[in-house]
């Protein structure tokens, strides 16, 4: 009976390793698919930003600088990405970036490239419906319902500040949960 008992322990504990074992195995090869789906976006706007040329637009430049900096973000971000939350962010930078060529492609009559996919709204919060100052602890900043050059980071609401383009990223600060850079 002993050896009866031990021997469906050991099954057991065999049972579980073998289920943990495959669950993250499964865990990690989906967050692998989302991350290499993500780097798509992120190739993408390597491409855009390699080859548009804004010639002397200096919208289309800023928008370009935008796109840039955003690719420049993004790619860091990748490199150490392995949560869920950090390919989310890293994907959602890209996209923003992307956003920024499309203003550039228009701007120079090319083809805006395949639709993208909305980014990330704050259900319930607050969007910005047309361009306005938003006070950002205690500082008066341009803020708009959609992307401009020189206002390259959305910020999907809340935390006391709408949703919308702003021209630093709007991050909460870990002292006081206000809002701020």
């Amino acid at each position: 009976m002993g050896k009866l008992l031990v021997l469906l322990v050991v099954l057991l504990v065999l049972g579980f390793v073998v289920y943990t074992v495959s669950q993250r195995k499964w865990r990690d090869q989906a967050l692998q698919g989302r991350k290499a789906a993500a780097m798509s976006f992120y190739n993408r706007l390597g491409s855009d930003v390699a080859t548009l040329d804004p010639g002397a637009d200096p919208v289309s430049r800023q928008a370009l600088a935008d796109a840039a900096e955003r690719y420049t973000s993004a790619g860091s971000m990748f490199v150490t990405a392995d949560t869920e939350g950090e390919i989310a962010t890293a994907r959602r930078t890209a996209l923003e970036g992307l956003i920024a060529t499309r203003l550039v492609r228009e701007r120079l009559g090319l083809p805006p490239g395949p639709d993208l996919p909305p980014l990330d709204y704050a259900y319930g919060q607050p969007q910005l419906e047309a361009p306005r100052r938003v006070a950002i602890e205690g500082q008066q900043v341009e803020g708009y319902p959609d992307y401009r050059p020189g206002a390259p980071y959305r910020w999907p609401g809340g935390h006391g500040v709408p949703g919308g383009w702003y021209p630093f990223p709007v991050v909460p600060t870990e002292d006081d949960g206000r809002t701020g850079r």
